[in-house]
């Protein structure tokens, strides 16, 4: 299906709609209640989306059958998006918006699911430390979590790059907290604890005052062990 439009590079907005029901349960539309994350690629003329979804409690039962339902998929650019969205706010509090989609499907698409929690905890193994302090990680099924301190006032603004197997991927948000001369790093990332061969490196960088230089200040690498 074509592009009914074409959408501006890094300006991108994923819409889908889906439900999970428990059981075959339609009455009960488990997807309430938690934090949704979408984002997309296109390579070539295919687009690849994803949802990430995080429940605030726990809504599912260990070990049932699970169907997810999905209604809508559309692609729309987020600036245009945006910029309607604060024309409404402007005109009129509570006013409708619409921008033209680039790509839309409807339907209803259908994928029964064994729900069977991965559990699976650990602490990956911290190695090649340079420059960086009180290291503390602990990993799940789906990410990592760490915390660190680097001997740089938070003043400098140092940032963060990360490595998986030499390769660089997207750098993901992270929170930093000064403590006098120190800056105390934590984020989230996703390397499991299923995965026993991968490498990855947390490179510490300070960037100067246009963005556009970047020196390394402090590395450290994980890897979960192998049992």
């Amino acid at each position: 299906m074509p592009l009914n439009k074409q959408l501006a590079a890094g300006s991108n907005y994923q819409s889908i709609r889906f439900s999970l029901f428990a059981d075959s349960d339609k009455s009960n539309d488990l997807v309430g209640g938690g934090i949704s994350f979408s984002t997309f690629r296109i390579e070539g003329d295919t687009f690849y989306g994803t949802v990430n979804f995080t429940y605030d409690s726990k809504k599912l039962p260990d070990d049932t059958n699970l169907t997810l339902q999905i209604s809508q998929l559309s692609w729309e650019d987020w600036d245009e998006r945006r910029t309607a969205e604060a024309e409404a706010n402007v005109s009129e509090a509570g006013s409708s918006f619409t921008v033209p989609t680039a790509l839309q499907y409807d339907g209803e698409w259908r994928f029964d699911i064994t729900y069977q929690p991965l559990r699976q905890t650990g602490k990956p193994q911290i190695t090649q430390v340079n420059n960086i302090e009180d290291i503390k990680a602990d990993s799940d099924a789906l990410q990592t979590t760490v915390a660190f301190t680097i001997p740089v006032k938070a003043e400098a603004m140092p940032d963060l790059e990360i490595y998986k197997d030499g390769v660089k991927i997207k750098t993901p948000s992270f929170k930093t907290k000064p403590e006098g001369d120190k800056t105390q790093f934590k984020l989230s990332f996703d390397m499991s604890v299923l995965d026993k061969t991968s490498v990855y490196k947390i490179q510490v960088n300070i960037v100067d005052e246009i963005g556009q230089q970047a020196t390394e200040i402090g590395t450290f690498d994980m890897q979960n062990k192998v049992s």
